[in-house]
């Protein structure tokens, strides 16, 4: 999780994203509204930090909290992808959560901005569950 100290280093707050139509059906992203809500307490401290949306759910998936632990990361696999002319070489990524229970969505998200060129991916969620 990220530090006070570090958000200083932080280029892009990232959301998790929701596939689409679980976005359309609830009509928001969580993930997405928390974030824009830090940018706004966060950025007159930090000119260079910027919300990028660059990070998209490609794939349906099941709710992760449906799922067993053991089946969390095959529920995501192949699930992320990074928009095409999307640069994030060098780039230091805080993704941003609503809920962790076993950090399995954020290693996924982290792994696929980091195959993107992400140099380092930090996270910052709002609240850990009990893992089961």
């Amino acid at each position: 999780m990220i530090g006070d100290e570090e958000l200083g280093r932080v280029d892009f707050l990232v959301p998790i994203p929701l596939h689409w139509r679980r976005k359309w059906s609830r009509s928001y992203n969580q993930s997405e509204l928390i974030a824009r809500e830090a940018m706004r307490i966060l950025h007159p401290h930090s000119s260079s930090l910027h919300l990028a949306l660059d990070l998209v759910r490609i794939r349906h998936t099941q709710p992760q909290t449906s799922l067993a632990a053991s089946h969390r990361l095959i529920n995501l696999h192949n699930a992320f992808a990074v928009c095409r002319g999307v640069d994030l070489t060098g780039k230091h990524i805080c993704l941003i959560d609503d809920v962790t229970t076993t950090g399995t969505t954020l290693r996924v998200a982290a792994h696929t901005l980091k195959k993107a060129g992400a140099t380092r991916v930090s996270a910052a969620v709002l609240a850990v569950a009990a893992n089961d």
